[in-house]
């Protein structure tokens, strides 16, 4: 039976004219059989002393679940190509917003989610949520079609419905009857149990209305 890859095997020095038992084959086979299959299949442990390691890669479906560098060793590179959470959402419909009401935009399309968790369209659809704790860019983007030059227009980044993480304001449309676009940005750091949304405003005194497929709203991890 072999060693590996739990324990070095232990092999007696062999003398001219010492007879040649098939053990003597045998436990050298066995060793170089499941040293094969561990380096094949991932069973084999991997040290190093004092030696230099020019690439390492983990593909698949594989886990490098820890990675410790001691002692005068270096790493001069070190990739990750593990996507990271993102989240675009978008409403395909019209959406009307009353004169002086805050409204929070639901989105009806998952143009892209790599996490399930970050949006639903059935429970609170105006909410992206963090896959993950950690530091997100958060963007969102509207186009108005009344073209009114009436009043204000706000669009706002909204932590937990409660909280103005940024805001873009501008008064009404400098010429009446065209469309005016606005976009908002933010890097904010959140936790898996709080959420964001894209939330508009206008006080030009009578319901408008934001261009079909404009409402755009997305968030991606970077830390």
């Amino acid at each position: 039976m072999a060693s590996f890859p739990t324990a070095v095997k232990s092999f007696t020095t062999k003398v001219p004219s010492q007879t040649i038992a098939s053990a003597h084959v045998n436990d050298i086979q066995d060793e170089v059989t499941a040293i094969e299959d561990g380096l094949l299949n991932g069973t084999a442990h991997f040290q190093s002393s004092n030696s230099t390691l020019a690439n390492l890669t983990v593909s698949g479906g594989s886990t490098l679940a820890t990675l410790q560098v001691t002692g005068n060793s270096t790493i001069n590179e070190l990739f990750v190509t593990k996507e990271p959470p993102f989240a675009l959402v978008t409403q395909t419909a019209a959406v009307q917003v009353a004169s002086a009401t805050f409204t929070a935009v639901s989105f009806n399309t998952q143009t892209f989610l790599s996490t399930s968790t970050m949006h639903s369209t059935a429970a609170n659809p105006t909410r992206l949520m963090p896959a993950s704790s950690g530091v997100y860019q958060i963007q969102g983007s509207v186009a108005w079609t009344d073209g009114t030059t009436a009043g204000i227009r706000l669009t706002d980044i909204l932590l937990n419905s409660t909280t103005i993480v940024r805001r873009h304001n501008q008064p009404g449309a400098r010429n009446a009857g065209t469309i005016m676009t606005q976009a908002v940005a933010a890097t904010y750091r959140l936790q898996t149990t709080e959420w964001v949304e894209l939330q508009v405003y206008q006080d030009s005194g009578s319901t408008s209305s934001l261009e079909a497929a404009s409402p755009q709203f997305s968030m991606i991890k970077v830390r």
